[in-house]
């Protein structure tokens, strides 16, 4: 977790961690806690994207594998499709 200063003159909080690993219930229920607004921000890129996560790193990826020509992880895209 870290903190960052708001225009608000409020600190957030970011928590980072691996898909899964529960960010999102922590978030929630540390906002709850200490009165806060919570935003997840998978949502808030998938609204201002206009597409999901997902099919975002899909699109990064396959872009990524032509501008390189390819790399292991070629093999794992492949399995994806």
């Amino acid at each position: 977790m870290s903190t960052c200063l708001h225009e608000t003159g409020r600190e957030n909080i970011f928590i980072g961690g691996f898909m899964c690993s529960g960010k999102t219930s922590v978030g929630r229920e540390l906002a709850r806690r200490l009165g806060w607004s919570f935003t997840d921000t998978d949502i808030a890129i998938e609204e201002r994207a206009g597409m999901t996560v997902p099919e975002i790193l899909r699109q990064f990826i396959h872009k990524w594998l032509l501008t390189t020509g390819g790399t292991p992880a070629n093999t794992v895209y492949m399995e994806w499709q």
